[in-house]
């Protein structure tokens, strides 16, 4: 959870070409453990920062953390209020949604590395990738 929030940080960070500061990290990874704590008070498990919805909020103009909070809240809102209509949709409906956003986010910069890269490099990305999709590691 910790690592992948770090990580998260560093990459939206990378995205914006803003400058990191130790303190955002370590102010992040204090804010997770503390929101950690309190879900479990409530029996609710905890949680880390999502990759996947950093980059799309970035993708269409986020700049700030609010964005990730309105989009919980819209989230939370929608299943509430919409869930009977929710239950009606098709699983493949929900495939295609996932997976235009796969590829819209996908870094497709990474065949390059698979075919210019170190040989090492290009087989513990392919290695990896067989391994997460085989035994579902997502």
């Amino acid at each position: 959870g910790s690592v992948e929030s770090v990580l998260t940080l560093q990459a939206c960070n990378e995205i914006t070409d803003t400058v990191p500061k130790i303190s955002d990290s370590n102010q992040e990874l204090f804010a997770q453990g503390l929101a950690n704590l309190v879900s479990g008070l409530f029996r609710a498990m905890g949680g880390d920062a999502m990759i996947g919805q950093s980059t799309i909020n970035i993708m269409n103009g986020a700049r700030y953390r609010v964005s990730s909070t309105m989009s919980g809240l819209f989230m939370l809102s929608f299943v509430v209020a919409l869930s009977p209509f929710i239950e009606l949709l098709p699983v493949a409906t929900l495939t295609g949604v996932l997976f235009m956003v796969v590829l819209s986010t996908f870094q497709w910069k990474t065949f390059n590395i698979l075919r210019y890269g170190r040989l090492s490099d290009s087989l513990a990305i392919v290695i990896v990738t067989l391994i997460a999709v085989m035994y579902n590691l997502a």
